[in-house]
């Protein structure tokens, strides 16, 4: 079906690099979903330092609002018990849903 179509496009090249490996024919981009002013000079790579949660996607689209309520419920509250001070923000459609 990639082969028929006119582009395929994918979040990251590592998609696209990885579809070419499977045929390098295939008409296949990836797109940069975010776009910052300016890019961090430094990111810290060691998660036990890193702060927060952000969820981003439209929350009307029934996978996207069940894996936030399923964190919310499971997961979050394990972490919150142990006062880690992490914060969770969602942004997207919808995002103020709350059931």
């Amino acid at each position: 079906m990639m082969q028929k179509a006119a582009v395929s496009y994918y979040p990251s090249y590592i998609e696209e690099q990885a579809i070419h490996k499977i045929n390098p024919e295939i008409p296949v981009k990836s797109i940069t979903a975010y776009v910052y002013d300016k890019f961090l000079d430094k990111i810290e790579e060691d998660f036990e330092k890193r702060e927060g949660l952000v969820f981003v996607g439209g929350f009307a689209h029934p996978p996207n609002a069940d894996a936030v309520l399923w964190f919310a419920r499971e997961i979050f509250p394990a972490d919150s018990g142990t006062d880690s001070g992490h914060e969770v923000l969602r942004s997207g459609i919808q995002s103020d849903r709350r059931d």
